[in-house]
């Protein structure tokens, strides 16, 4: 009996209580973001993520900077939105929301931008270790049910806590 409750406690807390995704990834994490085309790596530029808590919540701040050539800041906010699912919305401040979900140390988000489709993964790797993974594609052709699409641009880094 006593096994249980401790199964119904720790599933409530599973499904009720799951913190904040950036909850424990707050920090700077850097890395080089490396650019690949057509099968080839095309440009590598250095990046940086800062997760870091606001005074409400269920808010981070979800900063990007590249710098290279010349710097580029994403300044956006990371909202929980309901977190029995790890619903997520990216607020890049403009109007533009992109939903994104919780899933195994992980948030993917998927949308559509001017006729491309884009994924991206932010994984994270024990502590201090983030794989980020984006990647952009147009449709090919149809055959029967299935749409193809070709895959355009990879960007992929490795990022460390600091």
């Amino acid at each position: 009996m006593r096994y249980f409750i401790i199964f119904i406690c720790l599933g409530n807390q599973l499904l009720f209580g799951q913190e904040h995704f950036a909850k424990s990834k707050t920090g700077i994490w850097k890395g080089d973001l490396n650019i690949f085309s057509k099968g080839l790596l095309v440009n590598t530029v250095p990046m940086q993520l800062e997760i870091a808590a606001t005074d409400d919540s269920t808010i981070f701040i979800w900063k990007t900077t590249y710098t290279g050539d010349k710097s580029v800041v994403k300044d956006y906010k990371l909202i929980l939105v309901d977190a029995k699912t790890q619903t997520y919305h990216i607020d890049e401040g403009d109007g533009i929301i992109l939903k994104t979900y919780g899933l195994d140390q992980s948030l993917y988000s998927l949308f559509r931008v001017s006729g491309s489709i884009l994924t991206a993964n932010y994984h994270t790797v024990g502590t201090n270790r983030m794989l980020l993974e984006i990647c952009s594609s147009k449709e090919l052709d149809i055959t029967g049910e299935v749409t193809n699409f070709k895959v355009d641009v990879l960007q992929k880094a490795r990022l460390t806590r600091e």
